[in-house]
């Protein structure tokens, strides 16, 4: 299994699928996480594996997770626990969890809560695919030789590349549209929200207008009936001398 294989797996329609019924999350925004939120993974794996105070610890992490099958994904994740899973994200992405969780959010046009679980459940199985990748559940391996098993994985590997080729040009396509349509959404909204401010402060300012008429003209009316009044009062008082 090389990193083509990994990323195939993880963007299986059985994985895609069985990952949003265990985060109880949209299919696409699952693919969309997954796709962005893997080039991050791969670079992060090969940080810790390089990393002199973080290595021995990431690949025990990997010798642990490589026993855990995943021939059948239905039943992987049917018993993911997702705040296991949270965990590994941290120790994964590091002192940079929160911020990478983010951008990926923002990269896949998914909510960082939503973002979150799906991370949380796919991580598993990221790890899980790494480790039985670079065998590290083997007596025979050593932190050295696994660590150099991922460096060779990772080198030269695009995984941007990768990913497109696997989910295709419509799948590709597909995640652009999806980041499109929820942004065109949030510009509509905010055009609804303007028009209807809009709308509103007219209306108010009518009804200012309209009111500020009333009183102008009832005050006019009343004026005259006044006028009015002291005309006849003048002629009544004439006619009385």
């Amino acid at each position: 299994m090389d990193v083509s294989s990994i990323l195939s797996t993880m963007l299986s329609a059985s994985s895609i699928t069985n990952l949003a019924k265990a985060t109880e999350t949209d299919k696409s925004d699952v693919q969309n996480v997954v796709s962005a939120a893997l080039p991050v993974f791969l670079k992060s794996a090969l940080s810790q594996s390089k990393s002199k105070s973080a290595a021995e610890g990431f690949t025990d992490a990997l010798a642990e997770h490589a026993k855990t099958g995943t021939s059948n994904l239905a039943t992987f994740f049917k018993n993911v626990d997702l705040k296991d899973g949270a965990k590994i994200v941290k120790h994964l992405l590091g002192d940079s969890a929160a911020e990478e969780t983010a951008s990926i959010a923002e990269q896949a046009g998914v909510s960082k809560k939503a973002t979150t679980s799906i991370l949380s459940g796919v991580a598993p199985l990221f790890m899980s695919l790494l480790g039985k990748t670079t065998d590290a559940s083997s007596s025979s391996e050593t932190t050295s030789s696994i660590v150099s098993t991922i460096t060779g994985l990772m080198k030269g590997v695009n995984a941007k590349s990768l990913i497109t080729g696997i989910l295709g040009t419509a799948g590709t396509a597909g995640i652009i549209s999806s980041v499109a349509k929820k942004a065109a959404g949030k510009t509509t909204a905010a055009k609804k929200t303007t028009v209807a401010k809009k709308t509103t402060t007219a209306k108010t300012t009518a009804k200012k207008t309209t009111a500020t008429k009333t009183t102008t003209a009832k005050k006019k009316t009343a004026a005259k009936k006044s006028s009015t009044l002291s005309t006849i009062a003048g002629l009544a008082g004439k006619l009385l001398k």
